[in-house]
């Protein structure tokens, strides 16, 4: 069980009171940087279950806002914080009359509106707004990981402590501040926005980097390399084009070509404050282990245009030595499933084989035993009373027999 965060104490110093307003008062000011969602998170298609559970259910869960201290037409206008999701799913609903009777612009909709706590400055208000907006949404909604880096650049700018931060994101100190070695280098989080590194790589390589003062360096060469496998996408997407194939998913994107041993190579060359050049030590991976008696064939995919002749020397060459300590496994494996499988003539064969090697081994031992004394020789042998007559059972005196 996770031990509790001992840095972590009451940060907040807004209070909350719960409220009914229109929903035509409240703005979702995307400027605020309150809403924390990228790409298609707010699209139409993608909120159709969720307006349809509003239809059918009704609110369930209130807003969170905030008064802007504006008014429109005479009316408070609040701001969004909290609940974008359900907000674009209620406007969705109204736009496409699902159900007009219920949903409109002038409908009254439940809030949680947060108040400047006594004495708080604006600054810190924003603060314990930024903070519980994200807090919110990373509960009904997992934040991507591109969500989550700009979420803690948020938090660095405006001094949020890691904390605090980290509990808002639903994560642990370690990995907040891997996000946050991220964020501090612009160029690197732009290519893990981009799809170019996986994060924990990028925080990893990067912090290498910055403790061996090799930083620029490091960019220089993953900016080469990131030409490079950009390029080799565009020829991949323009041949596929070709045959009216596109890529999608990963296989679009430059990350697919980091694996996990090229990074361990870069993080050894930046450590030996050596620039990239070379490759990894190639290994295609087959291993065999005859005490656990396991064989391993992993799954991997090698473009033949990447690989050099060195590297397929070694394919050869690790492809042979399997193929050495695969064959007595072969056979031994061949020797129990033909024994399995045993004709009723094999079955007879192999019996009449074991009787007579049993016969040979009787006689051999009779052999050694021939001319040796019994092991009670010279001893009296016990009484049979069985063998004992009785006198009623003594047979008569002939001589008294008649005629004699």
């Amino acid at each position: 069980m996770p031990k509790p965060n001992a840095d972590l104490k009451r940060a907040a110093k807004a209070t909350t009171r719960t409220a009914r307003v229109r929903l035509s008062q409240i703005v979702a000011d995307h400027e605020q940087e309150f809403c924390h969602r990228l790409g298609d998170a707010l699209a139409p298609e993608s909120l159709t279950p969720l307006a349809e559970n509003l239809v059918s259910e009704g609110q369930q869960v209130p807003l969170t806002v905030y008064d802007s201290g504006r008014t429109d037409r005479g009316q408070k206008v609040y701001v969004l914080i909290g609940g974008f999701r359900r907000f674009h799913a209620i406007r969705k609903a109204i736009h496409e009359h699902l159900d007009a009777a219920n949903i409109r612009d002038e409908m009254e909709v439940d809030v949680t509106e947060v108040v400047r706590g006594p004495s708080q400055s604006e600054e810190d208000f924003h603060r314990d707004l930024l903070v519980r907006s994200v807090g919110e949404n990373e509960q009904r909604k997992n934040f991507t990981t591109e969500e989550k880096l700009a979420i803690v650049k948020q938090f660095e700018d405006g001094k949020v402590p890691a904390p605090r931060a980290a509990s808002a994101l639903a994560i642990s100190q370690t990995q907040y501040d891997r996000f946050r070695a991220v964020v501090s280098v612009p160029w690197l989080h732009a290519y893990v926005a981009g799809n170019c590194l996986g994060m924990t790589d990028a925080a990893e390589l990067i912090a290498a980097a910055k403790k061996h003062n090799w930083v620029e360096e490091f960019r220089e060469d993953f900016d080469q390399w990131v030409a490079e496998k950009r390029e080799f996408v565009e020829q991949e997407r323009q041949e596929l084009a070709k045959v009216g194939k596109k890529l999608s998913g990963p296989a679009e994107h430059v990350k697919k070509f980091a694996d996990r041993k090229l990074v361990q190579h870069w993080a050894k060359l930046i450590e030996q404050r050596q620039r990239f050049g070379g490759r990894p030590q190639f290994q295609f991976g087959i291993a065999i282990d005859k005490e656990k008696k396991t064989i391993i064939v992993p799954g991997r995919t090698f473009r033949s245009g990447e690989l050099s002749a060195a590297d397929m020397e070694t394919m050869i060459a690790e492809l042979q030595d399997a193929v050495t300590e695969l064959i007595p496994l072969y056979r031994e494996r061949q020797v129990i499933e033909e024994a399995r499988n045993l004709s009723d003539e094999d079955r007879q064969r192999e019996l009449t084989r074991i009787l007579e090697n049993r016969r040979r081994q009787k006689e051999a031992e009779a052999r050694a035993n021939a001319g040796r004394p019994a092991g009670n020789f010279g001893k009296p042998a016990a009484p049979n009373v069985k063998s004992v007559e009785t006198d009623d059972e003594a047979p008569a005196d002939d001589s008294d027999a008649e005629g004699v």
